[in-house]
């Protein structure tokens, strides 16, 4: 498996979060780091000139952690669409409604990261495009299993 600046900014946001999986979260983000040869903190930016960039670039990572659907932290909900169905057109509003919130914060999601990939990719410039499975075994970190499948990062409840 190829890994990219992607994976290692979504890593960060995983630990800076601190609820999903938060050891295997943080094993990740070091292996990643280590592979990258790159360290995600104010620290390691390749350029203290560029350090006001790195605030800039944490502001983006605080926004795409609040940056959620407008049904988050519903574990099931099989009442609204009832009750929905009962409003009438009003019903019908509200349904469209939060479908086109749901779908602007799911496009400013993605404009936030591509955010990110620019400040990321103007701290540290030198890292290379990708790494490999075999990179992050070298780094101590295990990829095949649970710990590969993007669904066990989902968070969970």
């Amino acid at each position: 498996m190829q890994y990219s600046k992607y994976e290692l900014i979504t890593a960060y946001i995983r630990v800076t979060q601190g609820l999903i999986r938060p050891n295997d979260a943080k094993n990740y983000l070091n292996a990643l780091e280590r592979a990258f040869g790159a360290t995600i903190s104010r620290e390691g930016i390749q350029s203290a000139a560029l350090e006001p960039l790195w605030y800039r670039f944490e502001a983006s990572v605080a926004v795409d952690i609040k940056t959620v659907s407008t049904w988050e932290g519903v574990l099931e909900d099989s009442i609204t669409p009832r009750l929905l169905d009962r409003m009438g057109t009003i019903g019908d509003r509200l349904r469209q409604m939060d479908k086109q919130v749901n779908s602007l914060l799911k496009e400013a999601k993605q404009s936030n990261m591509r955010l990110m990939e620019y400040y990321f990719d103007l701290l540290w410039p030198d890292i290379p495009k990708h790494v490999s499975s075999e990179q992050l075994k070298e780094a101590d970190f295990d990829d095949t299993g649970l710990l590969g499948d993007p669904d066990y990062w989902e968070p969970y409840f």
